[in-house]
């Protein structure tokens, strides 16, 4: 299918034949089928459902993130103030990681729902050059915070306090704190880029059905000019 034929339907079925040479190949075929392709309404609807969930996952995600930036910095200053590691510090960090993973599934699933988005595209409609490098610039950045080096170093925190080693902790805290804020910052930079494609796509969206206006009004006005001769 391709953007030329949303809302149609398939009908099809499949028919067997046995491999019975000397007696006459014989067939089978199951009942008639549909397969209906949504329509325009329905693809429209569904992107801007996926828009809505989109933006709020990545302000929960951004939220969250300040939070855990706050919480590491917290714990850092108390570790500084401590001979060395105990269960409950263990306890505390680990759920700072957990929370950290959680942050990552939203982000997953905000990737996943602008990834449909684009691909539900090719069925009803072809983004100008200019959309297109927005979604390009868009998808590179929800890559780009798929950081194998944060789930690295997620791993070695782990390691580190099921050890209660303090100093080595410490360390792999400090850079996971900087590396949540530039996260951070990646996000809040995404946000605005993607309210300002939805408001684009919907600009251009409201041109296309001007247009289409106006071209049904021209072809109304010819076949009137022509109705009017013929009477004439």
């Amino acid at each position: 299918p391709s953007h030329d034929n949303p809302g149609n339907e398939v009908t099809y079925f499949f028919e067997i034949y046995d491999n019975d040479a000397i007696n006459g190949s014989k067939s089978t075929r199951t009942n008639p089928m549909s397969f209906a392709l949504p329509t325009v309404e329905e693809f429209q609807k569904k992107e801007e459902k996926n828009n809505d969930q989109i933006k709020d996952e990545l302000e929960k995600a951004i939220k969250e993130t300040k939070k855990t930036q706050e919480e590491l910095q917290k714990m850092r200053e108390k570790l500084l103030q401590k001979k060395e590691m105990d269960w409950q510090d263990r306890k505390q960090l680990e759920n700072l990681l957990n929370k950290q993973k959680e942050i990552q599934k939203q982000i997953e699933s905000a990737k996943e729902k602008f990834q449909e988005n684009l691909k539900n595209q090719e069925e009803f409609k072809e983004p100008t050059e200019t959309l297109q490098k927005k979604q390009e610039q868009l998808e590179k950045l929800f890559n780009e915070l798929q950081n194998p080096e944060m789930k690295k170093l997620m791993e070695d925190i782990e390691k580190l306090m099921q050890q209660l080693e303090k100093e080595n902790t410490l360390d792999k805290m400090e850079q996971m704190q900087m590396s949540t804020e530039e996260m951070n910052m990646e996000m809040d930079r995404m946000l605005e880029l993607f309210k300002n494609l939805e408001v684009e796509q919907k600009q251009e969206e409201q041109i296309k059905k001007l247009e289409e206006m106006a071209k049904k009004l021209e072809d109304l006005s010819k076949k009137t000019e022509n109705a009017d001769k013929s009477d004439k």
